[in-house]
C-alpha cells in the first residue's frame, strides 16, 4: 500500500520492483481508447489519483463487497480485438484475502450474464469461494451453483491489454479511499523501439549493470517488463522494473 495524499490511498501490490530508476516520462504516439474507460471521473478523484490516466467503468453490483460487472474492450498486440464482459472483484484493502488474490480481480461472463436483471441479483446474494489459485471463482445462493474462470487482462507475456499498455489504468473501490491499478503504462514491451525510447533503454542496462551484484544474476530481458509510473507522486513518471 502506498498512501496518496488527499483522496485516494494505493495499492501497487501488483508491482513489486528491486529496483527503480527515475527517469524522465516518455509519451505514447498512438491513442488507445476503450469503452470500457469511464467518462465521468469527477474532478476531485483525478486530481486526487494523478498515478490514474484511465479508471475502468465498473457498474457495481454489491458495494459492500467490492463486486461489479465491466464491459471493456481489449487489445493484443495493439490491435483492437473486440469486447469482454466481466465480473470485478476486490478484496478489502489491506487484508490477507488482496495479497493472496494480488491482481486476480476479473472473472468472465457472458454479454446475456452482463445484461441480466437475475443475474445480478444472484451475483449481489451469492456466497463466493475461490479455487486452483484464484484462476476460479465459485458462486452460491441456495441450490444455484456458477463458476467463473479469471479473465487474462492484462497480460504481458500475450501482450493483451486494457490499452496496450499506453496508460495507468485503476479501479477506484466504491465509497473507499483506495484504488486498484490493473495496468501500467510499459514502453520497452514492444520489439522495435524508436530512437528516444532505445536511449533509454540503454540507460537502464547502464544502471543495472552498475547496481548489480557479481554473486546475484539479473534478468536482463525482464527490462521490456519495465512499469512507468510516478511512484513518489512527484507528478514525474518513473521507471520500475524488477531485474533480480
Amino acid at each position: 500500500m502506498r498512501k496518496k495524499k488527499g483522496f485516494f490511498q494505493i495499492n501497487i501490490l501488483s508491482l513489486f520492483f528491486l529496483c527503480i530508476c527515475f527517469l524522465p516520462s516518455l509519451l505514447f504516439g498512438q491513442d488507445f481508447d476503450n469503452i470500457g474507460f469511464r467518462r465521468d471521473v469527477p474532478e476531485e478523484v483525478i486530481k486526487a489519483c494523478s498515478v490514474c490516466d484511465e479508471f475502468l467503468d465498473v457498474k457495481w453490483i454489491d458495494e459492500d463487497r467490492y463486486i461489479g460487472k465491466l464491459k471493456t474492450e481489449w487489445y493484443k498486440d495493439g490491435q483492437k480485438q473486440g469486447i469482454l464482459y466481466l465480473l470485478v472483484k476486490l478484496e478489502e484493502p489491506g487484508s490477507e484475502e488482496m495479497f493472496r488474490r494480488g491482481n486476480f480481480i476479473i472473472y468472465n461472463i457472458t454479454e446475456e450474464e452482463y445484461q441480466n436483471k437475475n443475474f445480478e441479483n444472484f451475483i449481489k446474494q451469492a456466497k463466493y469461494t475461490y479455487g486452483k489459485g484464484y484462476f476460479f471463482m465459485f458462486a452460491k445462493e441456495r441450490e444455484i451453483k456458477r463458476e467463473f474462470y479469471q479473465g487474462n487482462i492484462p497480460s504481458e507475456f500475450y501482450l493483451e491489454s486494457y490499452a496496450n499498455f499506453s496508460r495507468t489504468i485503476c479501479v477506484p473501490y466504491p465509497h473507499k479511499e483506495y484504488i486498484f491499478i490493473v495496468e501500467t503504462k510499459k514502453p520497452f514491451i514492444k520489439e522495435n523501439l524508436n530512437q528516444i525510447l532505445r536511449k533509454k533503454y540503454d540507460q537502464i542496462i547502464e544502471y543495472i549493470s552498475k547496481k548489480c551484484l557479481p554473486t546475484k544474476k539479473c534478468i536482463i530481458d525482464q527490462i521490456k517488463y519495465t512499469d512507468e509510473i510516478d511512484v513518489n507522486f512527484d507528478k514525474l513518471d518513473d521507471y520500475n522494473l524488477d531485474f533480480g
